[in-house]
């Protein structure tokens, strides 16, 4: 098997975004796919699709897409397995989006009338892995990341492939810490506030086919997924600014502090699932090598 693996990193300062007021919203899609079969001569793929506010699981046969969002936070995972047998023909997809938007004000009387410059981040942890062997076919998986926080922008993009060949498979691409840094300029009314907003878009991928006794295994496992990091700091001509002030948000949450979540029980348990047919595929791999 030959292996490709592509890392895609674009980073821009796109232009300010308009505060999006006191509301927050927030969206998960999942889907997966199957094998085609036939029903009563009519050619149909297995497919589960779902929309929800905060959180959402598919699962079709061997693929699985998990997504829960909340303030300030999203995780998704993805995971593909298929194998086929003899002049068989086998494959399959898992798809997780998340979204979110959340107004936020930064309120102190201390810094009316001035413009503030805040340092801040956005934070990505995750893994992806592909493997496969088969005359024809292979794995991949990805994580795409998108949006902006006070007004500055952000993408990113991590790819890993595996297709047919027969080479035992490259080590998982870990995206554990990826920081998107935050430097925002804001000005602060003569109330002491400043209106801003954080809106966020990630999705995860992973898909495999393969043919003639071939197998194929692909998962973007992103637990904590996106967060915010917290404020680093703020300055003033500067100067750090050490006086207090608050970050309140639409939602309730406090983006002073990081908003890291803890995986609830059914995430932590899809997310474990699909490492272990990960693992699992790797070693036989190893073995027959």
């Amino acid at each position: 098997m030959q292996e490709t693996i592509r890392s895609i990193v674009l980073w821009g300062s796109l232009a300010p975004m308009a505060a999006m007021g006191a509301s927050f919203t927030s969206e998960v899609s999942v889907t997966t796919t199957g094998n085609a079969i036939n029903v009563g001569g009519v050619i149909v793929t297995p497919t589960c699709q779902l929309a929800q506010a905060s959180s959402a699981n598919c699962s079709t046969e061997l693929n699985n897409a998990n997504a829960r969002v909340g303030p300030g936070y999203m995780q998704l995972s993805a995971f593909s397995t298929v194998s086929a047998g003899a002049n068989q023909y086998s494959g399959g997809t898992a798809r997780a989006q998340a979204t979110f938007s959340d107004g936020l004000t930064f309120s102190s009387l201390a810094l009316a009338g001035k413009t503030v410059t805040v340092t801040g981040g956005v934070i990505v942890e995750g893994v992806l892995s592909a493997g496969g062997g088969a005359s024809f076919g292979g794995a991949r998986a990805s994580w795409t990341g998108y949006g902006g926080a006070l007004g500055v922008g952000l993408t990113n993009q991590g790819i890993k492939e595996a297709y047919a060949g027969g080479a035992v498979p490259a080590p998982d691409q870990n995206v554990n810490g990826y920081l998107f840094p935050i430097v925002a300029s804001l000005q602060f009314d003569a109330f002491g506030h400043a209106v801003s907003s954080i809106a966020l878009t990630m999705i995860v991928d992973a898909q495999g086919s393969v043919s003639s006794q071939g197998s194929a295994t692909a998962g973007a496992a992103f637990g904590n997924t996106v967060y915010w990091s917290g404020i680093e700091s703020l300055k003033v001509d500067g100067a750090t600014f050490s006086g207090d002030y608050t970050v309140t948000s639409a939602s309730g949450a406090n983006y002073r502090f990081s908003t890291s979540p803890v995986p609830e029980s059914s995430t932590l348990g899809m997310m474990l699932a699909g490492l272990a047919l990960l693992a699992a595929f790797k070693l036989r791999k190893a073995r027959q090598s």
